[in-house]
């Protein structure tokens, strides 16, 4: 079972927030001055290849694992870098399970993430 837990990006002060437990309400987010001044990032339960948990909104860069390289895994060996997204009950890099691309729940895995950014930081290191 994964921790869940959360971080978010301050719009007024252009800060990330560090994280915090499902039931711990930091002093930052009280009082609210306007309802949307934080986006609240939820903990994906996985981390990159360096142990650094992977939040909502990080940028991944994907390489395939040397040893572990195969036909079906050659589109990752590219410098492509995407955001991580909560889609259909499900994080979700390009559109693919992201569980499934980390080799979660008997998933073979064949790439190893690692955060390059997250999405307010660095935006610009999102490749197209």
């Amino acid at each position: 079972m994964r921790e869940i837990k959360f971080r978010a990006w301050d719009k007024l002060q252009n800060v990330m927030r560090p994280s915090f437990g499902m039931f711990a309400i930091p002093a930052w987010t009280e009082p609210m001055t306007r309802p949307d001044h934080v986006v609240v990032m939820q903990f994906t339960g996985m981390k990159d290849k360096h142990g650094v948990e992977i939040f909502e909104g990080d940028i991944l860069h994907l390489r395939p694992v040397p040893s572990k390289r195969t036909r079906d895994w050659e589109q990752w060996s590219t410098n492509e870098r995407k955001p991580v997204v909560f889609d259909g009950a499900a994080f979700r890099l390009d559109g693919m399970n992201l569980a499934e691309l980390l080799g979660w729940g008997g998933y073979p895995s064949h790439i190893e993430p690692e955060i390059v950014g997250n999405i307010y930081e660095n935006p610009q290191v999102v490749s197209s």
